[in-house]
């Protein structure tokens, strides 16, 4: 009975080693790892790539307005925010001084044209009342050419009749040089010339006083809205000082600065989502305006770089925007439809630089070299023709995954 129990002893511990070695030498003869991973499903579908950047509000045309002249205001007709029009008067200046030197200037006028009657009355009676007569047929005609010209501008006259009155003068002129010619011999050539001269010197003196008259009245040089006001009554002003900004608030603009890395995207006319800071659940739309030529060196979160300054349009009619304000721009920079998409935790680079993506199928690993297409938040355009719709790409891949290994996946919906 006991050299039978050792022997069923003996037996056991030889099965034991039996199958232990079966096991050993059974994984020996296979090479295969099995590999858990988890996947995402190849989807088609539509992908928009943006670039997104911020800037600030502007109007497309603005002005800062100034006075010409030292004065002190004496009268203020508009306020910040209000729609003014194309040469309308925003404030005036004191006029007292300067309309007592015209009238003074007039006067002087008079009595110098008086003082070249009396010369010309001294000389020789032959000619005498033809010289009179030209003369003033000469005046009379330069005022009429100078009210002429005032018409046309005012878009009353056409430009034959300007024309007209200017060959009328010329005619009134050269009869007055030819008499005077004549009169000359028999007078004094150097007092007429004197008092000739005096009486053009008045009316250049005349002509400034009336344009510094005109100049005390600052006027508007569009259409807008008057976004900007530096004017008390009272008080006096000088020549560039700003007193008002009037911008057209109908044409606004955004001015945004894009990083070097990403202007290559841009075209103009590209469209853009425009939000405002505060009001974000609000959208206006966009399109690039302008690119600029050359980068400059700006900060953009909390980081130096170089950037392209680009203008963008708002297009939407209807906005609550105003200049200065804050607003983020997304400018769509590639557009496709019904192409294979990927998440960007499916792609592996190897050390070649090589942008590889895994595919799963019944265990098994297939490698393949992909491009990418447009770019999306989240997901991407993969270019390829070994990857399908609904395949299944292994997530976040890294050096381990190697195509003799077996694979348990977990798929990510």
């Amino acid at each position: 009975m006991k050299k039978k129990r050792i022997v069923l002893l003996v037996l056991a511990v030889v099965i034991i080693v039996f199958i232990g070695a079966a096991v050993v030498f059974g994984n020996k003869g296979n090479d295969q790892e099995t590999l858990f991973v988890t996947t995402s499903s190849v989807t088609k579908e539509s992908i928009t790539s943006h670039v997104k950047t911020t800037g600030v509000v502007s109007s497309k045309t603005s002005f800062d307005i100034s006075s010409k002249v030292t004065g002190e205001v004496a009268a203020i007709y508009v306020k910040e925010g209000d729609v003014v029009k194309e040469g309308q008067v925003l404030c005036e200046l004191d006029q007292i001084g300067i309309l007592n030197q015209i009238t003074e200037t007039e006067i002087q006028l008079e009595i110098a044209k008086e003082n070249l009657v009396q010369v010309i009355n001294q000389g020789s009676n032959n000619y005498k009342s033809a010289y009179k007569n030209a003369l003033l047929a000469k005046d009379s005609a330069l005022k009429a050419y100078d009210d002429a010209k005032k018409l046309q501008e005012a878009g009353v006259n056409s430009q034959s009749t300007v024309d007209l009155a200017y060959n009328t003068y010329k005619q009134a002129l050269n009869s007055f040089e030819e008499t005077r010619s004549k009169y000359n011999n028999e007078n004094s050539a150097s007092d007429i010339k004197i008092q000739e001269l005096r009486i053009k010197s008045l009316e250049n003196s005349l002509s400034n006083q009336k344009t510094q008259l005109e100049d005390m009245k600052i006027k508007s040089p569009i259409n807008g809205v008057i976004t900007f006001e530096n004017v008390k009554l009272l008080s006096y002003i000088s020549p560039g000082s700003p007193i008002y900004k009037v911008e057209d608030l109908d044409q606004m603009v955004v001015d945004v600065n894009v990083s070097q890395y990403d202007i290559h995207k841009l075209k103009i006319g590209q469209p853009v989502v425009i939000k405002a800071e505060g009001i974000e659940d609000i959208e206006f739309d966009g399109e690039i305006a302008s690119i600029g030529s050359r980068a400059v060196s700006k900060v953009l979160r909390s980081s130096q770089e170089m950037v392209i300054e680009v203008k963008i349009n708002i297009t939407s009619e209807d906005t609550s925007l105003r200049p200065n304000y804050s607003v983020k721009a997304e400018i769509e920079t590639a557009h496709v439809e019904d192409v294979l998409v990927l998440p960007y935790e499916a792609v592996y680079i190897d050390k070649d630089g090589n942008k590889k993506v895994f595919t799963v199928f019944e265990g098994k690993i297939t490698e393949h070299v992909i491009e990418r297409g447009v770019e999306g938040m989240f997901k991407f355009q993969a270019i390829t023709e070994t990857i399908q719709a609904d395949d299944h790409v292994i997530l976040n891949p890294n050096e381990e995954i190697t195509l003799d290994k077996t694979v348990v996946e977990t798929e990510v919906k």
